[in-house]
């Protein structure tokens, strides 16, 4: 029962909230007790609060999952998880989102994650069924996530690493339509009205957009003058070799079908090597970039 839970407020998603510790390590503050403690609270924070939506959106569309070839197999639309336990599995996530938000008493952070839980209960009213809108609203809960981050440790955004964040987010959007659009095939339209808007040739040309962009907005971050002050060299920007390889890998991967079309293409991660070798060695070289 307790994978079962787990698996319903799909834990292996919270990948995407290891972006609220990104302020973290950019700014100086990795090896900061106070900072990283605070971080991992504002972690797990956002973590629970998007488990929440993430319930609540699973009772909402149970029955259209049942129609799902993938999303069939999740817990609630399965019927593995009863309805009732996964009521009290989004209960207690909100709780512990009120409780951490409490205990660090940050009124801006809390009003940041209150945000993204009423953007998100939107988007699954309303505004997934929007084309293009449904993935801008995806890409801003990604810059949400940096904001949380960024406030959680009391330290300014990088206007470049909004811009980058916000294109990469977008880019994840477009290839988890896409994966939907080759999984649903000629169903794809039923199961969700903002499928109609898009085309697999479309698709394809947003992502190769978004792709330039993040890789355009991220190589003015590396040698933008206040990036190399904070360092001490101009350095960073060496580091481009590692984001390009690992953006192309990962479009590589979603192109080649290794993504099926289910929750978020990010768990690729979980199971490419040349991603998370890519992703280390990314890490160690911003470490020493920031701290050596």
């Amino acid at each position: 029962m307790i994978l079962l839970i787990l698996k319903q407020i799909r834990v292996h998603q919270w990948i995407k909230n290891f972006l609220i510790l990104a302020p973290l390590l950019f700014s100086g503050k990795l090896f900061d007790t106070n900072s990283i403690f605070l971080s991992l609270l504002t972690f797990f924070a956002f973590s629970f609060a998007a488990s929440s939506i993430y319930v609540l959106n699973d009772i909402k569309d149970v029955e259209s999952d049942r129609k799902h070839p993938i999303k069939q197999k999740r817990p609630l639309a399965s019927g593995k998880l009863p309805m009732a336990t996964a009521v009290a599995s989004a209960i207690v996530c909100i709780l512990l989102t009120v409780s951490i938000l409490a205990y660090i008493g940050d009124f801006k952070l809390s009003m940041i994650i209150v945000a993204y839980c009423a953007i998100n209960i939107l988007y699954s009213l309303y505004l997934k069924h929007i084309s293009i809108v449904d993935c801008i609203v995806i890409s801003i809960g990604f810059e949400l996530r940096i904001l949380a981050g960024c406030e959680g440790i009391h330290v300014q955004p990088s206007d470049f690493i909004l811009v980058v964040t916000f294109f990469l987010a977008l880019l994840l959007a477009f290839i988890k339509r896409k994966g939907e659009l080759k999984v649903l095939d000629k169903g794809a339209h039923g199961h969700r009205k903002a499928l109609s808007g898009y085309s697999i040739k479309l698709l394809d040309t947003y992502i190769y957009s978004c792709t330039t962009m993040t890789l355009i907005s991220y190589m003015f971050y590396t040698i933008d003058s206040s990036t190399i002050a904070i360092i001490g060299a101009d350095i960073l920007k060496y580091s481009l070799v590692l984001v390009v390889y690992g953006l192309f890998r990962f479009i590589q991967l979603t192109d080649i079908d290794k993504y099926q079309g289910e929750g978020d293409p990010t768990t690729l991660i979980y199971h490419d090597r040349g991603l998370q070798l890519t992703i280390v060695l990314f890490l160690l070289y911003i470490v020493f970039c920031f701290y050596y």
